[in-house]
Order: structure tokens, then C-alpha cells, then sequence
């Protein structure tokens, strides 16, 4: 998760660099030999900005494939160990428990609640830590690049969170009132909402 979260950050680093340089070079125009070098500085950290895009790109590739793979697999077997014990549950029930209760709507509710926790452990965990790890490390190299301009920036941080908040209430409201209306909604729910 780490190797595949920390390639972006990685990426926008090393291409900052890049375009600082190619701004050293419009900024100090001068004689032709001044200009000269600066072109071979920046065609120098272009050519180690490209090979370290390649070495990075092969490195989130590898961790991408291993982070989908460990997921799926840990998200399988919490899944398999928590119908067993289910299951196991169900078993030791003494019998005038089933005469008492209607199994078949206590099993389809918790069939539909074994859904929700396999889309929670699966995809969506997964991708909750790669935002976290990205966005960690989004921080710590625009301070490292540069503190001043990141400074700047981190004062939008809260307009940012409550815009985020906001979507997510919408998105919440959305999704009831597609519950409400069996699925339909079609644009209807801007209505109902607004």
C-alpha cells in the first residue's frame, strides 16, 4: 500500500524540479553560453527526471498488483472466518429458537448485512488507506519542496474539508432517496433534495 500510494507524490516531486529548472532557464536569459548550459542542465534532469518516472512507474505497478492482491485475499478470509462463526451460531441455537423466528428473513438480513462488510473490508478499506497514505505524503513533499507556497495553499485546506463534507451529505441524502424510490432516480432526487 505504501509502494503504490507514495508513487504520485513521488511523481509531482520530481517533475517540480524539472519545471523549476526549466523556469531557472526563461528567467536567466543572458548570452548564448549562459543559455547553453542551462539547456544541458535541464536536459540532464529531464533524462534522470525520466528514469526515475520509469523506475517509479515499474515500483507502483508491482506494489499495486501485490496491495489488489493481499486485499483481496485478507477480505476473503475475514469474510470465510465470519460466516463460520455464523454459522457455527446458528447451529448451537436450541431448537425452539427456529420454531420463534422466521429464518428465512433473519437469514436474508444477514446476507445483506455480510454485503455491506465485504464491499467495506474489500475495495473500500483499501482505498481509504491509499488516500490516507497519499495525501501524508502529498503533505510532507510540498513542505519539502516548497514550505512557502504549500503554506499557502494548506489555508484552502478548510474550504476544501467543508466542500467535502458537503458532498458527502448530498451523496448520503442521494442514496436514501434512491432506497426510498426502489432505485428510481432518475434526476429526481435533485428535486426532492433542493
Amino acid at each position: 500500500m505504501i509502494l503504490s500510494a507514495s508513487s504520485s507524490p513521488v511523481l509531482s516531486y520530481l517533475s517540480s524540479d524539472v519545471y523549476s529548472d526549466i523556469g531557472n532557464i526563461s528567467e536567466n536569459r543572458g548570452s548564448i553560453s549562459e543559455e547553453e548550459l542551462m539547456k544541458s542542465i535541464v536536459e540532464d534532469s529531464l533524462n534522470s527526471s525520466i528514469k526515475m518516472t520509469i523506475i517509479i512507474g515499474v515500483v507502483s505497478l508491482i506494489g499495486d498488483f501485490i496491495d489488489y492482491s493481499f486485499g483481496g485475499l485478507f477480505s476473503t478470509r475475514a469474510l470465510y472466518n465470519f460466516k463460520r462463526k455464523y454459522f457455527r451460531t446458528i447451529l448451537s441455537q436450541e431448537l425452539a429458537w427456529f420454531d420463534s423466528t422466521n429464518t428465512f428473513e433473519f437469514s436474508s438480513k444477514i446476507q445483506s448485512q455480510i454485503e455491506y462488510i465485504e464491499s467495506g473490508i474489500g475495495e473500500t478499506f483499501n482505498c481509504c488507506l491509499y488516500e490516507i497514505f497519499s495525501s501524508c505524503l502529498l503533505f510532507i513533499f510540498s513542505y519539502l519542496g516548497s514550505w512557502k507556497l504549500a503554506l499557502v495553499i494548506s489555508s484552502f485546506l478548510p474550504v476544501f474539508i467543508l466542500l467535502g463534507i458537503i458532498n458527502k451529505k448530498i451523496n448520503i441524502k442521494e442514496n436514501i432517496l434512491c432506497k426510498t424510490n426502489m432505485g428510481n432516480c432518475r434526476g429526481g432526487w435533485r428535486r426532492n433534495f433542493l
